[in-house]
This record gives C-alpha cells, sequence and structure tokens, in this order.
C-alpha cells in the first residue's frame, strides 16, 4: 500500500468536515421564538380552516367557465386566510375600537366572532370576498363582502349621488358604481344611510368594502355593536338576531350559531396574547 493511498481517505474526511464546519450557521436555531402577532393570525386561521376548507372547488354554485378567477387551490385559499385574518385582527385588536366585551379576553372574544360570523355568512369564500360574480352578493344581490352588510343592489351614481342607468356586466357607462345605502362612520359607530344627496362625502359603498377588507370588518364590527345594544334584554346568544334579521325577536337561531362559533373558537388553546399597540 503507497502513501498515497493512505493519504486519499485522510484528505477526503478533512474536506468533508471542513465543509460541515462551513455549513453549519445556515442551520436554523432549534428554538426559534414566534412573535405573537404571527401566533395570533395563526390561532385565526386555525379556526377558520375547521370552519370552512380554503379551496374553491367546494362551491360549484356557479359558471367556473365564466368566472374563473372565482377558482383557487387550496393553498392560494390558505394564503388569503391569512390576509383575511390579519385584517380582522387589524380591526378587533385596533386601540381606538371598543371591544365587544371586557376582561383579559376580550379582543380575542371580539375578534373570533367576526370570523364566526364571516364563515356564516360568507364561508371565507373567494368570490364573496372580491365580488365576482353575482353569486358573490347573499340576500338578491344586496349583501357585500365577507360580513354581507346589506347595502342593496350595485347602481350608478354621479357626483351629487343622482342616479344613473344601471350596471351593464357590472360597470357604468356613465358615473361611478355605488350602492342605495351607504355607511357613515362616525364616533365609534356606523349609521346606514340613503345614497342622495345629503349622504356625507366620505360614505362608503358596498363597493368600496369589496375594495378594502378592513372596512368590511369594521362595518360588521359596529353593525355588531348596534345589534349588542339594540337586543340587550336579550341573552347573549341571542343578541345577533338583530344583526342576522334586522329584528331582535327574529334571527335567534342564526344568532346562537354564530355566538356558539366564537365560543368554539375560544376553546382552542392556547389562546396567543397580544398587546393592541402592537398591531
Amino acid at each position: 500500500m503507497n502513501s498515497k493511498t493512505i493519504f486519499m481517505p485522510a484528505l477526503f474526511a478533512i474536506t468533508m468536515a471542513s465543509v460541515a464546519s462551513s455549513q453549519e450557521p445556515m442551520h436554523m436555531p432549534q428554538n426559534v421564538e414566534v412573535s405573537p402577532y404571527k401566533k395570533l393570525v395563526d390561532w385565526s386561521v386555525k379556526g377558520m380552516v375547521k370552519r370552512a376548507r380554503p379551496g374553491s372547488r367546494r362551491f360549484p354554485i356557479f359558471n367556473v367557465k365564466k368566472y374563473p378567477d372565482a377558482i383557487e387551490s387550496y393553498e392560494d385559499g390558505l394564503q388569503r386566510y391569512r390576509a383575511v385574518a390579519r385584517d380582522a385582527i387589524s380591526v378587533a385588536f385596533d386601540p381606538d375600537e371598543a371591544p365587544l366585551f371586557g376582561g383579559r379576553y376580550g379582543r380575542h372574544r371580539t375578534l373570533s366572532l367576526l370570523l364566526s360570523i364571516a364563515s356564516w355568512e360568507s364561508g371565507y369564500k373567494k368570490h364573496v370576498d372580491y365580488d365576482i360574480s353575482p353569486q358573490a352578493r347573499g340576500d338578491s344581490g344586496r349583501s357585500w363582502c365577507l360580513m354581507q352588510v346589506n347595502l342593496g343592489k350595485p347602481i350608478c351614481v354621479d357626483e351629487t349621488h343622482k342616479r344613473l342607468p344601471p350596471p351593464v356586466d357590472g360597470k357604468c357607462e356613465i358615473g361611478r358604481p355605488s350602492t342605495p345605502s351607504v355607511l357613515s362612520f362616525h364616533d365609534g359607530k356606523v349609521d346606514i344611510l340613503r345614497n342622495d344627496a345629503n349622504a356625507p362625502s366620505d360614505a362608503v359603498s358596498g363597493q368600496d368594502l369589496i375594495a378594502n377588507r378592513k372596512l368590511c370588518f369594521r362595518a360588521g364590527l359596529r353593525i355588531i355593536k348596534k345589534s349588542f345594544a339594540a337586543c340587550k334584554g336579550n341573552p347573549l346568544e341571542d343578541r345577533l338576531a338583530a344583526y342576522a334579521s334586522g329584528s331582535c325577536d327574529a334571527g335567534k337561531v342564526e344568532s346562537k350559531r354564530r355566538i356558539g362559533g366564537m365560543r368554539s373558537w375560544m376553546t382552542m388553546r392556547p389562546i396567543p396574547m397580544m398587546d393592541p399597540e402592537k398591531i
């Protein structure tokens, strides 16, 4: 056996050890700390997936050839769910927005109720989220966005809110798209107003709720507060009756389902803590 034969395995071993040591810094640390915000997003998405699996193929209710953009894969849907969760969190944990409930987990309960209602109202479906196809709006085309806020069917208006010829294939030939009713946000409240010359210049239409998902959740939250106030004589599980039906006497079955969803959500442990000031 010559010296070259002995030397080559030793050189190979030294080389491999050098490569391994040079790669060590590329390994992730064993205990990577996840931020409280990411934990809150993960917790929210976990509850969403339990209620409505991402992926549009489970909703074959319209002509997918005519509306191909309404279809999404499980993976794409999951990413959109994360965006939905982030927008809901930004509203529920907004320091300037009073939560629905008090206590340590008051904002978590507020968040989970928003997402519970959205699951019942829209199933987080993509075509509802983005208003793709007439089937995106419930109540015969009158309710908008994931929270299904009833502002009426699409119309066209000019700058003075005067009605113009209706949309054709969803587009206004003249004027701009709007809705017969609009929302006015003020002092932590929301009013639903007639879309006429008296409507404020910053009034929000159904189309605005589609363009800005945070507005959708904020509108939903403030309408929930109105329902809670109007139905304060009802047990908690029935205080969404007005949200669901417009009356504190009707809509109790729907209210129970939505409140039940919130309560189920809050059983998921651990509940990630989050300082609203850091959202």
